[in-house]
């Protein structure tokens, strides 16, 4: 913070503290007032920028163009003045935010991909100063249309919610910079994202799917795997990878379960049950498994990409089709049918999130409750 002196003379004198900490003063002269408050300001601006290592915007630029000759002396010789960057260019921008972010690696990837979308739009070393609102608008539209590269496949559009997600973290992105003075504003300011939310890559998967996918699971820790997914809801392989034979409890039907994308909140480590169906799998995984084997599985440790693909190729050699998002509607099922029977606040502690995010992103809607609530026999269509 920068503060004004009147001398008996009227005279002015200007203190601050300077980008490397040093208190300085500099003489202003006889002049108004509001003169003197408005270089005050001026001059915080410009500490301010090269405390970010920033570069000034244009009014600044401008205002120091119009200083007197002796005024521009004084401040060069402070190591104010003579030190004007270029603009910082996008791609300086996002080497930059993503250097200073702890997030996780599937975070960091939502990250890369929106970095990835703004580059190969606007080029990397456009300025950021020059990136105006209707070429945020302009960009919007053309990841909508074209939004996801494929070799040999050409483009095509991207889901509407992952269009929102790559429009919060550009909007994320480009108000940092305008919180480090880099821009007056970000282009991204006022831009609705849109929903997250995507309810056609929603599937609940049925008991004769599940059945069908165990039986095709090729030993005792595939089930176990499918079934913990299933008929526990956790994440994988986040969660699965840090279950140990001592975080279950068999006879009391309970499973502790710790939470690494949680691990700053209160549910970081959670409690839930074992219900009748799982409680078989578990058991035959016991029974197979070394007793001196601390982790209840070992190929935890591959990939969730490894997981993924082997999951689906079980589901196709059951004759199924894999629906969308397999992984995660598996954990959805489990909680909606958890939702239909016991209260949601419970569940959703049982899961890991708040009932808002069960509200939001897992509960799905059922045609056997649409049946009930109408009066119907379960199975009538709709149609």
């Amino acid at each position: 913070m920068a503060s004004l002196s009147t001398g008996r003379n009227g005279r002015i004198t200007l203190y601050f503290f300077d980008h490397d900490g040093r208190r300085r003063k500099l003489g202003l002269g006889p002049i108004g007032r509001r003169q003197a408050l408005a270089f005050k300001s001026r001059i915080e601006q410009l500490v301010s920028d090269l405390k970010l290592g920033a570069s000034h915007d244009e009014a600044l630029v401008a205002w120091m163009r119009q200083l007197p000759p002796g005024t521009v002396r004084r401040l060069s010789l402070l190591g104010m003045a003579g030190r004007e960057r270029q603009a910082m260019s996008l791609g300086e921008l996002i080497e930059r935010y993503m250097s200073t972010k702890e997030v996780k690696e599937g975070t960091m990837r939502t990250y890369e991909q929106c970095a990835t979308s703004l580059i190969r739009h606007f080029g990397k070393e456009r300025r950021l100063d020059t990136i105006k609102a209707m070429d945020a608008d302009e960009w919007r539209s053309t990841l909508a249309k074209t939004g996801k590269i494929r070799k040999m496949r050409g483009t095509r559009s991207l889901a509407g919610a992952t269009v929102a997600k790559r429009i919060n973290v550009a909007k994320a992105m480009f108000t940092t910079a305008a919180k480090w003075g880099l821009i007056d504003r970000s282009p991204f300011a006022g831009m609705k994202s849109g929903s997250q939310v995507n309810q056609r890559r929603s599937h609940f998967v049925s008991a004769e799917e599940t059945r069908r996918l165990l039986d095709e699971c090729p030993d005792a820790e595939w089930r176990a795997l499918v079934g913990v997914l299933r008929y526990a809801g956790l994440r994988c392989p986040s969660e699965i990878r840090e279950l140990q034979w001592s975080d279950v409890d068999l006879d009391r039907r309970a499973m502790r379960v710790r939470s690494s994308k949680n691990e700053a909140h209160p549910n970081a480590i959670r409690m839930v049950p074992i219900q009748p169906r799982l409680l078989p799998l578990l058991l035959a995984l016991r029974g197979a498994r070394n007793a001196d084997q601390a982790a209840m599985f070992t190929l935890a440790s591959r990939s969730h990409g490894s997981i993924y693909q082997k999951i689906r190729g079980l589901a196709s050699q059951a004759g199924l089709r894999p629906w969308p998002r397999l992984l995660h509607n598996l954990r959805a099922t489990c909680e909606t049918e958890w939702a239909a029977e016991f209260p949601l606040h419970e569940v959703a502690r049982w899961l890991g999130h708040s009932p808002l995010v069960a509200a939001k992103h897992y509960l799905q809607p059922r045609d056997s409750n649409f049946m009930r609530a109408a009066g119907l026999p379960v199975g009538f269509s709709r149609m």
